[in-house]
């Protein structure tokens, strides 16, 4: 029984070191809540928070994995699987991105998704921006994307302020269509997450 005890919390400590669960919001538009292993592998959930019935919110389920290949270079592959709840449409991909930092005055931040939708089809899904943190804590930021904000794609550039520190981070940033055919709608947008140790 000693030895079954024993077993049991040397286990419990293997899955629990340095793992965090992290929780935030996107946009204002959705909530996230999920959960990361010795930042290697982690899963979160991703739902909406549309002023509307419960039949038409959504839910999205993301498994990841990050590989760091330095200080200055790291990836992370992101399939994905998204769906409203009176199934009326569902969503599905893969979201491959990379991170490149040169001190902290410059990063790209850049990633790609072939993503299909059950109404509209198959696009390919990308959003770029650079940042620069003229403090350590703060930073400005400037990218091209056409990644939904909400559901539509649209090819919007934005530029903002980067808030963070060593378990949050606070992004407020200013989005417009380059492609006034989509849409002529300028967006403030603002996203957070914290993470908090295991």
């Amino acid at each position: 029984m000693r030895k079954l005890l024993l077993l049991l919390i040397i286990s419990t400590t293997c899955i629990f070191a340095q793992s965090k669960i992290f929780l935030g919001a996107e946009c204002l538009k959705r909530v996230y809540i999920g959960y990361v292993h010795n930042q290697f592998f982690g899963l979160f959930i991703k739902h909406s928070i549309f002023k509307q019935d419960l039949d038409l919110q959504q839910v999205e389920f993301n498994p990841y994995m990050n590989f760091s290949f330095s200080q200055m270079l790291s990836f992370r592959i992101n399939p994905y699987f998204g769906m409203r709840y009176d199934t009326d449409f569902y969503y599905l991909g893969a979201r491959f991105s990379a991170d490149w930092t040169r001190f902290r005055y410059f990063q790209l931040k850049t990633e790609f998704s072939p993503h299909y939708h059950s109404r509209d089809g198959y696009t390919t899904l990308f959003e770029s921006q650079i940042r620069s943190f003229i403090l350590p804590s703060v930073g400005l930021a400037l990218g091209a994307k056409n990644k939904p904000e909400y559901n539509r794609v649209e090819k919007r550039i934005f530029g903002g302020l980067v808030i963070k520190d060593s378990h949050s981070q606070i992004e407020a940033t200013i989005s417009t269509p380059y492609n006034l055919d989509d849409t002529q709608l300028t967006r403030f947008n603002i996203s957070f997450q914290h993470a908090i140790d295991l």
